[in-house]
């Protein structure tokens, strides 16, 4: 069998497929990937038993219908070089594969690992999909704010829920305890309600798609086809959480708004100092209702810079958020915030049908309400000004967004803002929480047991030294001695 394939399309299959194929594997075969000839199509596919992709050629020809694998470690060298060039492959038999690589106008030939197609993951079913506008970007937009705490593995994922039917009224969420983004301008053509990984393979696919899912054996199955490229990935098995019960009816009357164009304030964050290594961020009401943000650096001083085209309206002279966490919402579209007080969840509303919840970040000085800078606030992103020491920005701590009970198709109440006396700071633990609490003290009384052990073996290898310098002084005693006693008077 010989297959011939443009470098162009190589180089474009290796780069979406790197996505999946990991370098150390369990299985020898999922470190390889697997070419399938059947008449004038011609398709690469890989996979991790979790997720797998096909990418299929538009330019490549074979002599005849078959399949080989090919190791992708050396696919990635062979996909290095000109766009112009044809790469072949030459199989012989089911254990020798040949590439003959075009090299400053040289054909060099080089042996590839290969292992038998037998032993490739059988996938024997495919997914029916069906077009969704803008179901890619929307999905990209909202995965930042997933969950990575492999301890919380449901919410490591978007969340597609079709509970309510009807044209635009789907909604794509991802939360990770702390912050929530909620998209509800879509029409998802699924049956059921699905929980989607975050791989980095729909994080990097770019283009129209078409989605659809698919159960066998007790797996519901998540697949996306958009140009050359076909992809599945197991969903998540589990109960999302009633993130319906997150977002309020009313926010507050405090707003903080940024300009449109934010390469100005993604500067300023760089600048200010990171408060207690916490990554906070104080936003106080300048005079005529700009915005000022600022942070404590090293030397207990604060910074403050004014932040051009910002502003701050409402009773609320401050509130203070995660510089990760805002500017990922910024990035996502979000420029409007309002909450009701210093304590309370901030919401954003895209204007696209994407709504934003992100905790805010208790500050020492939360307790005393901060008279309005009077001073002239200026314009220029290098502004910077010192605060006085009782508008301290220190922060405590970063309160969780919630714990909410699990999912409804039917539940679409909201709750209210939490008013003072009932602060989020007072709700009991989950069971899951107390569980990695338990399991973060055991993680530490297990690295001061190392700590200990190590510090065991540094004074055993202290002791084993001195136990050998002692040997070769009392040996070289008494070879004097033997010296002594052989001299005859």
């Amino acid at each position: 069998m010989k297959l011939t394939i443009p470098r162009r399309e190589l180089k474009a299959a290796v780069a979406g497929l790197s996505k999946i194929v990991q370098n150390k594997t369990t299985l020898p075969i999922l470190g390889h990937v697997k070419f399938v000839a059947a008449g004038d199509k011609v398709a690469l596919y890989g996979t991790d038993l979790d997720q797998q992709a096909a990418y299929a050629f538009a330019d490549a020809t074979c002599d005849g219908p078959g399949a080989f694998t090919a190791g992708f470690h050396q696919l990635k060298d062979l996909s290095k070089g000109p766009d112009g060039d044809r790469v072949e492959f030459i199989t012989a038999g089911k254990d020798h594969l040949t590439a003959v690589n075009p090299v400053a106008g040289q054909s060099v030939r080089l042996d590839v690992p290969t292992l038998e197609v037998d032993e490739w993951p059988a996938q024997a079913f495919d997914v029916k999909t069906e077009p969704v506008d803008d179901f890619l970007p929307t999905f990209q937009k909202i995965a930042p704010f997933a969950s990575t705490d492999s301890t919380r593995y449901v919410l490591n994922a978007c969340y597609l829920d079709t509970a309510e039917k009807g044209a635009g009224k789907s909604c794509m969420v991802a939360t990770d305890g702390r912050r929530l983004t909620v998209c509800n301008s879509m029409t998802l053509p699924l049956k059921d309600s699905t929980i989607v990984p975050t791989t980095k393979f729909l994080s990097w696919l770019k283009g129209e798609s078409q989605i659809g899912a698919v159960e066998k054996n007790g797996v519901q199955w998540f697949g996306v086809a958009t140009g050359p490229w076909t992809y599945m990935v197991r969903a998540i098995t589990g109960t999302y959480p009633n993130y319906r019960q997150v977002l309020p009816v009313d926010a507050g009357a405090n707003k903080i708004a940024f300009a449109e164009d934010i390469s100005a304030l993604k500067q300023i964050m760089k600048a200010l100092p990171d408060t207690d290594g916490k990554g906070a961020v104080v936003m106080r009401a300048g005079a005529a209702g700009t915005l000022t943000v600022c942070a404590t650096g090293s030397d207990d001083r604060d910074v403050s810079i004014a932040v051009p085209g910002g502003t701050f309206a409402g009773k609320c002279r401050q509130y203070c958020l995660n510089r990760c966490y805002l500017t990922d919402a910024l990035a996502a579209g979000f420029r409007t915030f309002t909450f009701a007080d210093e304590l309370c969840p901030a919401l954003s509303d895209d204007g696209h049908g994407g709504r934003h919840v992100i905790m805010p970040m208790r500050m020492a000085s939360s307790a005393e309400a901060v008279e309005p800078d009077t001073t002239e606030v200026k314009a220029e992103s290098s502004a910077a000004t010192e605060i006085p020491a009782v508008e301290s920005c220190t922060t405590v701590e970063q309160p969780v967004v919630t714990s909410v009970p699990a999912a409804s198709n039917v539940c679409h109440e909201h709750i209210k803002p939490k008013t003072k006396g009932d602060r989020m700071s007072k709700q009991e633990n989950t069971a899951i929480e107390k569980l990695q609490a338990a399991y973060e003290a055991a993680k530490d009384k297990v690295k001061e047991a190392s700590a200990s052990l190590a510090d065991l073996a540094g004074l055993i290898k202290e002791a084993l030294k001195e136990e050998k310098q002692r040997r070769a002084e009392i040996d070289n005693v008494r070879a004097t001695v033997a010296k002594i006693q052989s001299i005859k008077v």
